[in-house]
């Protein structure tokens, strides 16, 4: 097959760039979501850094089945979403999605799921043995088929700013990532954190990471910038597909 088509193999990793959507993910990501959502009592207004197709922004319009608890999300929606707890914690996930005030991806290289050559692109980075989760790739395409989120090109360092300052007060601003900052140089890294205390000066504002920084585990921490006072929290370990989630932070 390589030998057959190697004019256009060679094509594509000379133009292409690594993009991935893994949806599961948002089984880690919604416990997190709804201890903002507590904690404020506001809708959320989202930033992710690394959306890709901006599918993890899309999480309120997923369902939901937790082990051991009863279904949370939209039943009906054409994506369904599993994963096992782990440790004797239940995570605060919601008995109703909480409010979502408005959404903004950033990326590098986002992917235009309108465009069917770049749509198939990102099913092709894939594994062919994972057939489950190119159902659930289809299944988000087709959630966001009918109101994709606003994705923004470009470095998130330099794109950042800007969108931060457009966000109204009346709404709890979450930024956010997962397995993407680990790939952030020390110095990108640490230009990250002054862009979030600079805007928390003038704001609170929440930001929640998914990442395997110094550890063979990924982590779900929460960062809350409450009056200028910087409050970190481990909320979790889980799974890097998102298939198991351990809740080790409070529920409120």
């Amino acid at each position: 097959f390589c030998g057959e088509h190697e004019a256009a193999i060679v094509s594509l990793l000379q133009t292409r760039l690594v993009q991935t959507a893994h949806v599961s993910r948002c089984t880690s990501l919604l416990p997190a979501f709804e201890l903002v959502a507590r904690r404020t009592g506001m809708p959320l207004a989202l930033v992710e850094i690394g959306a890709s197709a901006g599918l993890n922004l899309l999480w309120d319009r997923y369902g939901y089945a937790y082990e051991g608890m009863p279904h949370r999300g939209d039943r009906h929606s054409p994506l369904q979403l599993h994963a096992a707890i782990c440790g004797g914690r239940v995570p605060p996930v919601p008995v109703r999605m909480p409010e979502v005030a408005s959404r903004v991806g950033l990326d590098l290289n986002p992917i235009d799921l309108g465009d069917p050559d770049q749509a198939l692109w990102l099913r092709a980075l894939i594994w062919p043995d994972e057939a489950g989760r190119i159902e659930h790739l289809e299944s988000a395409i087709e959630v966001a088929g009918h109101e994709p989120p606003r994705l923004i090109a470009g470095d998130a360092l330099e794109t950042l700013p800007a969108v931060l300052a457009g966000i109204p007060h009346d709404a709890a601003l979450v930024v956010y990532h997962s397995y993407t900052v680990n790939q952030f140089s020390a110095a990108g890294r640490h230009r990250l954190m002054s862009i979030l205390e600079r805007e928390a000066r003038h704001r609170d504002l929440y930001r929640i990471s998914i990442e395997m920084l110094g550890g063979d585990q990924p982590r779900i921490d929460l960062t809350s910038y409450r009056a200028s006072v910087r409050t970190e929290e481990l909320l979790a370990r889980c799974d890097a597909h998102g298939t198991w989630l351990e809740w080790l932070g409070r529920d409120r």
